[in-house]
This record gives structure tokens, C-alpha cells and sequence, in this order.
């Protein structure tokens, strides 16, 4: 994951030797400056696109691509979108496609059918990290196609997970799978790229439903949660390929709660 001072990092890679380590992720800040949230988002995407000059974006439909998406667009920074189709998430999907049809640009569309899908899955996702995480298979797709056409790919990932109203900064393994299957130069997370904009995002939580939060925020459409939903046969076959995962290890990091993430970070604040 290519962040700004390489100041995330974890060990995720680490599982390919070692079916039994827990998922951990370590922080080393520099400096940053205080920010507010759509201030540090234009701020980011200008930091991006100085480093980064073919940009993709993995435009699954939900609300964190989609500012993304709306970030690049009122900084006049171009880039391509990516949607990667599979049998189990159209719904989401047509969200991606609304907004392009919005701002008028083509986005490239990759098919990923339910075998490659589950051959992934099994193969490379189960068998070699012993992990779970299925829905991310869709971005490895892109950030290789990204990769291939010589660009990077920008992922709406963030610090931020829930558990019904509750909010907190943490992050899943699935997070990183980007970079240990395609390469950390070709994976850009863009709300954790800048320690200024992870901070700004954090500073803001508060206790309400996850997609009310982001709606207020991002301040974009409404859009809920979408979950996959496919076919029963691919269903049957998810489940039959998770539990075939015998050795279960931590996937999820927790930094604690908003007040102990901020604390943490306020030595290395600068107020300006």
C-alpha cells in the first residue's frame, strides 16, 4: 500500500510462511498539519496526482469511491474508472454507473465471472494467506489492470470499521490485498494516504448508522450498505471454500476508540 512516508505498514505478507499469525498494524507518523476533512481530501488528491500521474480509480458504486470519484473531479484531476462486474454486485454497480453517466466519462469495465472468482478465492486467498476476505477479489482484478496499462489504482479505503452505531478507527487484513498479490507501488489508498486526511476523517466520528455518517460527510447521495448477493449455487460454494479455512487467526486491527487514535497522533500535530 503506497502511503505518504510509508507510514503504514503491516504484516500481512508474513502469512505466506506463517498460517497462524494474527494480523497487526503498525503506525510510525511524521508531522502533519491540522486539516479540515474536504481540505484534506483536496489536499490528498493534489499529493496523489503530483506522484501519481495516470490515475485509476476502483469505482465499486459505494459512497467511499464515489467521493473519491467527486474529489478528482472538482480538482480537475483526471483518471479512469474502473468497474469490475461480478454475478453478485449489479445493485452497487448501477450506483458506479450514475455517476459517471453524471460527469460524462467512460469508465473501463472488466467482467470477473463466478469461477474465476471462486478459483481466486480458493487458490490464491485461502490456500496461500489463509484468509477470508472474498469481496475484495473485484480490486486485485482492477489494481492489475491498473498495473498492466501502466497507472496506479486508487482505492476508497479508510481507518474506519463499525459495529451497528459504533464507529472506530481499525482496518481488516482484506484492506492490503492489493499489495501483496499486484505490489505496493500500484495500490493508493486514498483517505489513508495523508496522515492529514486519515486524522481529519477520524476527528469526525460520531455514533449514528455507518452509511448516515459517510452520507453526512462525503456530502454526496445517499447511498446504503450494498452487500453481494449471488446466486444460490455460488453462495453454496462460498461457504463450502470458508470452511475450508481450519487454522483461524485475527484478521481485524483495532486502534482502539476515536479519543485513543486522536491521542496517539497529537504529539506529532501541527495546528496551523
Amino acid at each position: 500500500m503506497a502511503v505518504e512516508n510509508n507510514w503504514i505498514q503491516h504484516n500481512l505478507a508474513n502469512r505466506f510462511d506463517d498460517h497462524t499469525l494474527p494480523f497487526e498494524v503498525r503506525l510510525t507518523p511524521n508531522t502533519f498539519k491540522t486539516m479540515s476533512f474536504h481540505d484534506a481530501a483536496d489536499y490528498t488528491a493534489k499529493k496523489i496526482y503530483e506522484k501519481y500521474p495516470k490515475l485509476f480509480l476502483s469505482f465499486s458504486g459505494g459512497s467511499d469511491s464515489d467521493y473519491v470519484f467527486h474529489c478528482f473531479q472538482r480538482n480537475n484531476i483526471p483518471f479512469t474508472p474502473i468497474l469490475v462486474r461480478t454475478s453478485g454486485n449489479a445493485v452497487e454497480l448501477d450506483y458506479a454507473f450514475h455517476t459517471c453517466r453524471k460527469f460524462n466519462i467512460t469508465p473501463v469495465v472488466l467482467e470477473l465471472s463466478d469461477a474465476d472468482l471462486l478459483s481466486y478465492f480458493h487458490k490464491e486467498i485461502l490456500n496461500k494467506l489463509n484468509s477470508v476476505g472474498l469481496c475484495a477479489i473485484p480490486g486485485i482484478v482492477a489494481c492489475r489492470y491498473a498495473r498492466d496499462n501502466s497507472g496506479v489504482l486508487v482505492i476508497g479505503e479508510h481507518m474506519i470499521d463499525y459495529e451497528g452505531n459504533n464507529i472506530f478507527p481499525a482496518m481488516n487484513e482484506w484492506d492490503f490485498y492489493n499489495e501483496i498479490f499486484v505490489g505496493d507501488e500500484y495500490n493508493i489508498p486514498f483517505f489513508n494516504y495523508t496522515i492529514e486526511l486519515t486524522v481529519a476523517m477520524i476527528n469526525k466520528i460520531e455514533s449514528m448508522p455507518i452509511s448516515e455518517w459517510k452520507w453526512q460527510l462525503y456530502n454526496i447521495d445517499y447511498r446504503p450498505i450494498i452487500d453481494y448477493v449471488f446466486l444460490d449455487n455460488t453462495r453454496k460454494l462460498i461457504y463450502n471454500i470458508r470452511n475450508m479455512r481450519t487454522i483461524k487467526t485475527n484478521t481485524h486491527h483495532c486502534f482502539g476508540k476515536k479519543e485513543d487514535f486522536l491521542n496517539f497522533m497529537k504529539s506529532y500535530q501541527i495546528n496551523c
